[in-house]
Protein backbone atom coordinates (compact mmCIF):
# COMPACT_ATOMS: atom_id res chain seq x y z
CA UNK A 1 0.00 0.00 0.00
CA UNK A 2 1.42 3.27 -1.18
CA UNK A 3 1.34 6.17 1.96
CA UNK A 4 -0.30 8.73 0.92
CA UNK A 5 2.16 11.35 2.00
CA UNK A 6 5.30 9.87 -0.41
CA UNK A 7 2.79 9.68 -3.28
CA UNK A 8 3.72 11.65 -6.38
CA UNK A 9 2.92 11.95 -9.60
CA UNK A 10 5.53 10.20 -12.64
CA UNK A 11 5.33 12.31 -15.75
CA UNK A 12 7.02 10.46 -18.62
CA UNK A 13 7.91 11.63 -22.15
CA UNK A 14 8.22 8.13 -24.37
CA UNK A 15 8.72 9.59 -27.46
CA UNK A 16 11.89 11.36 -26.67
CA UNK A 17 13.28 8.32 -24.93
CA UNK A 18 16.76 7.22 -26.33
CA UNK A 19 17.02 3.90 -24.92
CA UNK A 20 19.65 4.34 -22.54
CA UNK A 21 18.22 2.00 -20.25
CA UNK A 22 19.31 4.26 -17.26
CA UNK A 23 15.91 4.41 -15.64
CA UNK A 24 15.44 0.57 -16.63
CA UNK A 25 18.90 -0.06 -14.67
CA UNK A 26 18.19 2.43 -11.34
CA UNK A 27 14.39 1.50 -10.82
CA UNK A 28 13.25 -1.43 -12.46
CA UNK A 29 9.97 -1.97 -10.07
CA UNK A 30 8.74 0.76 -12.23
CA UNK A 31 10.57 1.34 -15.40
CA UNK A 32 11.09 -2.19 -18.19
CA UNK A 33 12.56 -1.94 -21.93
CA UNK A 34 9.95 -2.50 -24.38
CA UNK A 35 11.74 -5.36 -26.70
CA UNK A 36 9.58 -3.92 -29.85
CA UNK A 37 10.83 -0.24 -30.04
CA UNK A 38 14.03 -0.51 -27.32
CA UNK A 39 12.63 2.23 -25.12
CA UNK A 40 11.28 2.58 -21.77
CA UNK A 41 8.13 1.48 -20.30
CA UNK A 42 6.73 2.99 -17.26
CA UNK A 43 4.88 0.31 -15.61
CA UNK A 44 1.20 1.11 -14.37
CA UNK A 45 1.27 4.23 -16.46
CA UNK A 46 -1.63 5.77 -18.79
CA UNK A 47 -1.05 8.09 -21.55
CA UNK A 48 -2.58 11.34 -21.70
CA UNK A 49 -1.44 12.98 -25.00
CA UNK A 50 2.44 12.38 -25.60
CA UNK A 51 2.74 12.14 -21.48
CA UNK A 52 2.75 9.14 -19.95
CA UNK A 53 1.24 9.20 -16.03
CA UNK A 54 1.84 7.54 -13.39
CA UNK A 55 0.84 7.57 -9.73
CA UNK A 56 3.30 6.08 -7.15
CA UNK A 57 5.10 6.22 -4.14
CA UNK A 58 8.47 8.23 -3.82
CA UNK A 59 11.24 5.66 -3.35
CA UNK A 60 15.28 7.01 -3.81
CA UNK A 61 15.31 4.81 -6.91
CA UNK A 62 12.18 6.64 -8.68
CA UNK A 63 14.08 10.05 -8.05
CA UNK A 64 17.43 8.79 -9.19
CA UNK A 65 15.87 7.60 -12.61
CA UNK A 66 14.62 11.39 -12.95
CA UNK A 67 17.94 12.99 -11.77
CA UNK A 68 19.93 10.96 -14.17
CA UNK A 69 18.18 10.31 -17.18
CA UNK A 70 20.11 12.29 -20.17
CA UNK A 71 17.08 13.60 -21.96
CA UNK A 72 15.24 14.84 -18.51
CA UNK A 73 11.83 13.61 -19.88
CA UNK A 74 11.09 11.88 -16.54
CA UNK A 75 9.42 14.67 -14.04
CA UNK A 76 8.19 13.60 -10.25
CA UNK A 77 4.94 16.23 -9.24
CA UNK A 78 4.13 16.41 -5.50
CA UNK A 79 0.94 17.78 -7.20
CA UNK A 80 -1.43 15.21 -7.77
CA UNK A 81 -3.91 17.20 -9.58
CA UNK A 82 -4.99 16.60 -12.87
CA UNK A 83 -3.30 18.31 -15.88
Amino acid sequence: MVNEENKIKVLYVRDKCTACCTCTNLDSENWVMNTDDAKADLLNSEKEGKLHIAYKEKTMQLQMAADQCPERIIVLKKDLKKI
